[in-house]
């Protein structure tokens, strides 16, 4: 009898902890831009990507983008919902021009976007949805910074190191991201990109 209630506790243990760890968060998705050709495919065939170790958020190497043309990397993957997605972002204050954190549903046809945008505003991050970029109320700082996407049913909330930049109404299902300068270059100096993660839920 105490061998058979022993059983039943710990088979009631282990399907209890099952469901704990289904419900935790899985990357879907992550860089750290140790193995680039693996991961990322290059997105102008005029601008050869520079994968640098001048500034790393972790591991030893990072993209960086700088006044070598309209240089972008991009990965594509199955569509998912409701995730969170992570994009670590070094900014040197003195840099000009444009570059983003972008990420797509390409059957939707939507954009999601956050970086610098110097013509918009030299002083604070700049963030897109539709047509237009337009500046935030964070300032532009030398050193690393968090962009998050959060995706849930309603749509997109966008934040620049925890701060809540805008939320929009939209698709809860992405399919690819875009990083480096695909509208107009990066006019001096270098930024550079590390830390890629896209989460979802079991």
């Amino acid at each position: 009898m105490k061998k058979l209630i022993f059983t039943l506790i710990a088979g009631s243990l282990f399907t209890i902890a099952g469901h704990a760890q289904k419900s935790k968060s899985k990357p879907a998705f992550e860089s750290g831009f140790e193995e680039p050709k693996r991961i990322w495919k290059n997105g102008n065939s005029e601008c050869e990507p520079i994968i640098s170790s001048v500034k790393v958020h972790s591991g030893d190497k990072s993209y960086e983008i700088g006044a070598f043309g309209k240089c972008n990397l991009y990965r594509d993957f199955p569509l998912v919902e409701n995730a969170t997605v992570t994009i670590w972002f070094y900014d040197q204050v003195e840099v000009t021009g444009i570059a983003a954190a972008v990420v797509n549903n390409t059957e939707a046809k939507e954009n999601f976007m956050m970086g610098i945008h110097t013509r918009v505003d030299k002083n604070n991050y700049c963030y897109r949805y539709g047509k237009d970029f337009k500046p935030t109320t964070v300032k532009r700082t030398t050193g690393w910074h968090e962009m998050k996407y959060v995706f849930t049913a309603t749509g997109c909330e966008y934040f620049i190191d925890s701060q809540s930049v805008i939320k929009v109404e939209s698709t809860n299902q992405i399919n690819a991201i875009r990083l480096g300068s695909v509208w107009g270059d990066v006019n001096s100096g270098s930024l550079f990109f590390d830390d890629i993660k896209v989460e979802t839920k079991k």
